[in-house]
């Protein structure tokens, strides 16, 4: 019987106790705001919706819109979300989100630092709370993240 190790992390196993060591030393996805924090999933100039039906102040007009390099027309929108909760899949950090921009349709989900809607800073909790609102949701883990 063949003895292996395993990284504590992600739980992949390894041939020798080295490599599973190096796999621990990369540690885990380090993530620059925390559960309670606003985030926005765009850029400065760029938005991916063009119509939203919640709460405007959580709304944010973009000059530049999806697959587009044309002027601003009043269309392209980016939403505020909430952190609602940071997990962890393997050394990947899973970032849960929350708006109330929309009312039935992309409410929630999750995103990552490496994933293609990388989530940007728009206010710490402090900031952000008072006037937006949204706490209640902190605590929430939205959607599946088990198939990425």
């Amino acid at each position: 019987m063949k003895t292996l190790y395993m990284c504590e992390i992600c739980n992949k196993q390894f041939d020798t106790p080295a490599k599973a060591q190096q796999c621990e030393n990369i540690g885990l996805e380090q993530v620059p705001f925390e559960a309670g924090d606003y985030v926005t999933t765009h850029g400065e100039d760029y938005g991916r919706f063009g119509w939203y039906d919640g709460d405007p102040d959580w709304v944010l007009k973009k000059p530049h819109g999806l697959h587009s390099q044309k002027p601003y027309d009043g269309t392209y929108l980016s939403f505020i979300y909430i952190v609602t909760a940071v997990t962890n899949r393997g050394h990947r950090a899973i970032i849960h989100l929350r708006t109330k921009a929309m009312k039935d349709q992309y409410v929630s989900g999750w995103t990552s630092m490496t994933g293609h809607h990388t989530p940007h800073l728009f206010k710490t909790a402090t900031e952000g709370a008072p006037t937006l609102g949204g706490t209640e949701f902190v605590g929430e883990v939205c959607g599946r993240h088990d198939l990425i």
